[in-house]
């Protein structure tokens, strides 16, 4: 989502953080950085233990998503 989380932004992390929480399975969750940004990634982490990371692999993950087709039946871009 494009997002650093910011350690003053206490909104936007409480609402992260009830977002998961309200949930019945924790869900997965998969962080994608164009470059090395351990210091975000850190800040995920005190939130949400179960994250993980891709370093300087957008591109990558984005061919990694299966593609859909519509209800006509042609092929849609994928879900990113």
């Amino acid at each position: 989502m494009g997002y650093s989380l910011p350690s003053d932004d206490i909104n936007v992390r409480s609402t992260l953080v009830r977002a998961v929480q309200g949930r019945e399975r924790t869900p997965q969750m998969k962080l994608v950085f164009n470059r090395d940004r351990s210091d975000v990634f850190a800040r995920y982490r005190l939130l949400f233990p179960q994250a993980k990371a891709l370093f300087g692999a957008f591109a990558a993950c984005i061919e990694q998503l299966p593609s859909r087709e519509s209800p006509n039946g042609r092929m849609l871009e994928s879900p990113l």
